[in-house]
């Protein structure tokens, strides 16, 4: 779960502008940890990504659209922003590792590729070297019909000179 900087937040005119519906829901549940609030509709639907939630000093919250809070001159600050150190880290370390995971399912897409690749080679190289093989065999009958030929041209040429003389 997600932690916020309750010091800076709670009762102070300071909100948090939540631009995803799963933003304002962390929030929410983080309130609800507090063990003031259940968690209820956090009324994204509404306003969207102009959402703003405001802790009240009692733990209670409030979630207006921006336009309101600015009205009336409260800090709005950002969902990251706040986050507690920790959280952030903790955020960052998330990030790094999504970040890693993405990059291994890359590697991996591309070793299945270059293993498919090798296959295809490999299948390829075999199948040459059984042409290469059938290639030789009838170059070997070819050279046994050429000497055929050649020793019945060397028997022509011996009855024809038997015959003239």
């Amino acid at each position: 779960m997600k932690k916020f900087d309750l010091e800076r937040l709670k009762g102070k005119k300071v909100v948090v502008n939540c631009k995803t519906e799963e933003q304002a829901q962390a929030f929410i549940n983080w309130v609800a940890s507090l063990g003031k609030e259940k968690p209820y509709n956090n009324r994204w639907l509404e306003h969207q990504e102009d959402t703003c939630c405001y802790l009240n000093s009692d733990l209670t919250c409030q979630y207006l659209p921006k336009e309101w809070f600015r009205k009336y001159r409260y800090e709005i600050i950002s969902f990251k922003e706040a986050l507690l150190k920790e959280d952030k880290k903790q955020n960052k370390k998330d990030k790094k590792i999504s970040k890693l995971n993405k990059e291994n399912k890359e590697i991996k897409e591309k070793l299945t590729n270059a293993n498919q690749a090798v296959k295809v080679l490999v299948n390829t190289g075999e199948k040459l070297n059984k042409y290469i093989e059938t290639l030789e065999k009838q170059l070997e009958q070819l050279e046994q019909q050429d000497k055929a030929i050649a020793r019945k041209d060397e028997q022509f040429l011996w009855l024809t000179k038997s015959l003239s003389r």
